[in-house]
């Protein structure tokens, strides 16, 4: 068994240069776009071995997982 970890993509308070910790916050459109390559990625090197992504809840892992599952199926 493989365990991938990715952090979630660039979030809108990362972008001002706020550290986060559990504030809740959505992407921003560089974090989008990174979560889009790192699904891209996974998709041509992993792709019959994802088989579950877990999340934490706050928003923008949510996103994160939502768009790369997106990629991916």
């Amino acid at each position: 068994m493989r365990v991938l970890l990715v952090r979630h993509g660039e979030s809108m308070l990362n972008k001002q240069g706020i550290l986060q910790g559990a504030t809740d916050g959505p992407l921003s459109e560089k974090g989008t776009e990174q979560a889009r390559l790192t699904g891209e990625q996974l998709r041509t090197e992993q792709s019959q071995d994802v088989v579950c992504i877990f999340s934490s809840p706050l928003r923008r892992a949510r996103e994160t997982a939502d768009i790369i599952a997106d990629v991916l199926h």
